[in-house]
């Protein structure tokens, strides 16, 4: 059986595929089939490479010293030829670098405990069969369910309200660039404001309106069957 997604061959029988999680045959349709250990693994690797989530990220010491370490080898050359714009620019460079990867670990914590916050609370195989069992928009740059969002590279959102759909025109020294469309929302954590997708420039109106049109849509579906679940 060949899925319909990546084109990867499954054993006959299978549903769910084991190369990108997807649903096979008749699950596409809404059924709930029993599902293996194998079909499992295979949706939740997919998951957490979509979403650029690992649930148990380590920071990268090696980088934050090696970064501080040339930070400060370009410093003191710079200091020794006399030439300080070398020796603070360098030591400048070292210092960000050095930032933003333990920014970017920060980051990776806090996605990899919402995704875990998430599980605890409706159980892994339920999240990991909505993921398989999503519609992606936006030529695949965020895929949603009735109860999540799932935003590429980004992070796995369990939605509780949606706040604020925007579209924002983006510019550089004036000239039109690309618009992209933000969206404020709420779950158990906190409240997020993320880029979703970014639009065709001459489509962008008819196109943030239907996405505007569907989250809303998918927002008051998933607040309805919160309320079930938790009544």
């Amino acid at each position: 059986m060949f899925c319909g997604m990546c084109g990867a061959n499954n054993a006959d029988g299978a549903s769910y595929c084991v190369s990108c999680g997807a649903p096979l045959g008749n699950d596409a349709a809404g059924t709930q089939p029993q599902i293996s250990q194998q079909e499992l693994s295979a949706i939740g690797n997919a998951l957490y490479d979509y979403c650029k989530v690992k649930l148990d990220p380590r920071l990268s010491k090696g980088g934050i010293i090696a970064s501080i370490a040339a930070g400060l080898l370009l410093f003191l050359f710079g200091l020794f030829i006399g030439v300080y714009a070398i020796a603070f620019t360098g030591l400048g460079a070292g210092l960000i670098v050095a930032l933003a990867l333990w920014a970017s670990h920060v980051s990776a914590v806090k996605n990899a405990q919402r995704l875990k916050n998430i599980f605890d609370r409706d159980g892994e195989e339920f999240v990991l069969r909505e993921f398989a069992s999503s519609r992606s928009f936006a030529q695949d740059q965020f895929r949603m369910s009735g109860f999540y969002v799932f935003a590429k590279g980004k992070a796995v959102f369990r939605v509780t309200s949606i706040e604020r759909v925007t579209r924002v025109k983006e510019s550089t020294n004036l000239i039109p660039t690309g618009v992209r469309l933000d969206v404020l929302i709420s779950d158990e954590t906190d409240t997020t404001n993320i880029t979703l997708c970014r639009l065709h420039m001459g489509k962008s109106k008819n196109e943030a309106e239907e996405l505007f049109n569907e989250i809303s849509a998918r927002k008051q579906f998933a607040f309805e069957q919160m309320n079930m679940i938790q009544n």
